[in-house]
């Protein structure tokens, strides 16, 4: 808890969870829960809207404020979600089995160690105060400044999740839906970065590839990326072509909005001294202790064998890894990783990112005429799908990341 603010208390904070196993959220947030943060947002108190999987599939309304209102205020949005929840309840698509298999599985990915049951019963509503020591684990993972810079990005980023929601719902919460809101928001974002989708794409490249790298041995993925690709490329190009030269339009410019302040605020942050870079000893510290030998090696450099071409070349050109350290390179990951766990909560799933990733990837050539193999050194593969990137000679700067962190994070 901080001190009293306005004599009103000290401030804390509470979570309203809503457990929620039917895959596709984006009704319950469009009806429910982003009114709800809304709501508490028109009477003062900060709130934002996560996503989870740990204990059962959940949406989280955290609350912060002064005691007195914030815990009212919680039960109140509790009562409602009970209501909403009990005319609409979820329906589960799988076993809970499945569910603890599937939670597993993304511990692992996300690095988020057992227990992951039991599972909370679907359609449960739970308000209680926040868990200090989830909250003390994210903050000993990515430090304090960014756990803070965190919750502001997904403080701001409700309008964003309004409008893409109620996109959603005009298009009948399809995956195509689902894909394009991705290839937007995707495209808004590289409005804020200063060398404009060159240098904006570099992040969702080394994302891209190094998700191939690990999870499509026998490249069966980018085939099929590629194929969509060859049906929808010219629509994308136009899109993204739109979208970074400044004309979004309605609901897309709530995230280039979000893109831009995002921007702005790590920014700021970063020249004030906040340490944005993470805490990677820890990292590492994670995946030893989830006793998986695959994760551990990805965790570790010194262990880890297996790498894209993309980040084979850029270490080529990069051999002390300077570029990690280098203030672009923060700002952008920070924000990057803030998209990435907006979109997450609106129902993208990773497939659907990674095909997006991979369909504003390919657009930049068209659009640039830039392509990182040639920059690198690279043998130019027909179709080459993932493969635009960094520029140098025109003042562009490598810009790949070692992790989207879009969860990181061990609380229910």
């Amino acid at each position: 808890m901080s001190d009293p603010v306005d004599g009103q208390g000290p401030v804390t904070a509470w979570d309203v969870v809503l457990y929620h196993y039917q895959p596709d959220k984006a009704r319950a947030l469009r009806e429910a829960v982003l009114p709800l943060a809304r709501q508490a947002g028109a009477e003062g108190l900060a709130a934002h809207v996560e996503r989870h999987w740990r204990f059962g599939p959940h949406l989280r309304l955290r609350l912060r404020g002064p005691e007195a209102r914030v815990s009212g205020a919680a039960r109140r949005a509790a009562e409602a979600l009970r209501a909403w929840a009990a005319a609409h309840p979820s329906v589960a698509d799988r076993s809970d089995e499945q569910l603890l298999a599937e939670a597993a599985a993304a511990g692992r990915a996300e690095l988020v160690a057992p227990p992951y049951g039991p599972l909370v019963p679907d359609n449960t509503v739970v308000a209680a105060p926040v868990n200090r020591s989830a909250e003390q684990a994210l903050r000993s993972l990515i430090g304090a400044e960014s756990a803070e810079l965190r919750e502001e990005l997904l403080r701001t980023g409700l309008p964003a999740l309004d409008s893409a929601c109620h996109f959603l719902g005009a298009h009948g919460d399809t995956p195509q839906a689902r894909v394009q809101l991705v290839v937007t928001a995707l495209a808004a974002h590289a409005t804020a970065h200063p060398d404009g989708l060159v240098g904006a794409h570099y992040s969702v490249l080394s994302h891209l590839e190094d998700f191939l790298v690990h999870e499509d041995p026998d490249g069966s993925l980018r085939a099929g990326f590629e194929r969509r690709w060859e049906r929808t490329g010219r629509a994308v190009t136009a899109l993204v072509g739109r979208i970074t030269e400044g004309g979004a339009r309605d609901w897309e410019r709530d995230w280039a909005h979000w893109s831009a302040n995002a921007w702005s605020l790590a920014e700021r942050r970063l020249a004030a001294g906040a340490d944005l870079g993470g805490r990677h000893a820890a990292y590492r510290e994670r995946a030893e202790a989830l006793g998986d030998r695959a994760t551990a090696e990805r965790w570790n450099a010194e262990l880890r064998t297996r790498y894209s071409e993309f980040h084979r070349l850029l270490h080529r050109s990069d051999p002390d890894g300077a570029m990690w350290h280098r203030p672009d390179y923060l700002i952008n990951r920070t924000g990057t990783n803030g998209l990435y766990r907006l979109l997450a909560i609106c129902d993208v799933r990773p497939l659907e990112r990674y095909l997006a990733a991979h369909l504003l990837v390919r657009s930049v050539p068209e659009l640039t005429g830039h392509r990182w193999q040639a920059l690198l050194g690279a043998p130019e593969a027909a179709g080459a799908g993932a493969g635009t990137g960094q520029a140098g000679t025109d003042g562009t700067r490598m810009n790949g990341t070692r992790t989207d962190g879009t969860y990181m994070e061990g609380a229910a």
